[in-house]
């Protein structure tokens, strides 16, 4: 089972995104940012993919904190239109679409909790990812930024905290995976 560390590899990204046939239009690296979510927001239009290695003010749903060490995370945030419908479903996608990315990745079962959670059912039930989705209007056609960090190399000790998240409910992929092997 492959685990993920150090920086991220911003070409192998551009390439697998940026393709002809993808809506995708731009991809935005950052070694340090306040918030993915933010700067997606302040760029003003769909098909726009913000990455960090570290995000000094993440933050999820009710305005909770969130903060990794720098390079023991990755956060990412993409701008896509504001469905018809509205953007009710998707939080919802995109939990399920790290889901099944994380499984895929590295072996690990990993699993949504509604709404906004993707958890490790064999690690506990602990968070190994949130994700959140704002819809932003007023500068143009509205948008919906689709937010995810995840926990990707810490040690339990290390393991990111927020205000309501306790250090023993999260999980980073290293560690769950570290322990997948010892089984």
């Amino acid at each position: 089972m492959p685990v993920v560390a150090g920086s991220l590899d911003v070409e192998v990204l551009r390439a697998a995104l940026l393709t002809s046939d993808s809506p995708w239009q731009d991809l935005e690296h950052h070694a340090t940012i306040s918030s993915t979510n933010a700067r997606a927001a302040m760029v003003g239009e769909p098909w726009r993919v913000v990455v960090a290695d570290h995000q000094s003010e993440g933050r999820g749903r009710l305005a909770r904190s969130w903060e990794a060490p720098p390079g023991t995370s990755v956060a990412v945030s993409a701008t896509v239109p504001l469905p018809p419908d509205g953007a009710g479903w998707l939080p919802l996608l995109a939990g399920l679409s790290v889901a099944e990315a994380i499984t895929a990745a590295t072996g690990l079962a990993a699993e949504l909790k509604w709404p906004n959670d993707v958890l490790l059912p064999d690690d506990a039930d602990r968070k190994v990812c949130g994700v959140l989705c704002e819809v932003v209007t007023g500068l143009g056609a509205a948008f919906v930024v689709v937010g995810a960090g995840v926990n990707v190399d810490q040690t339990r000790e290390g393991e990111p905290t927020s205000a309501v998240v306790m250090l023993e409910r999260t999980v980073s992929l290293a560690s769950a995976t570290k322990l997948e092997l010892a089984s």
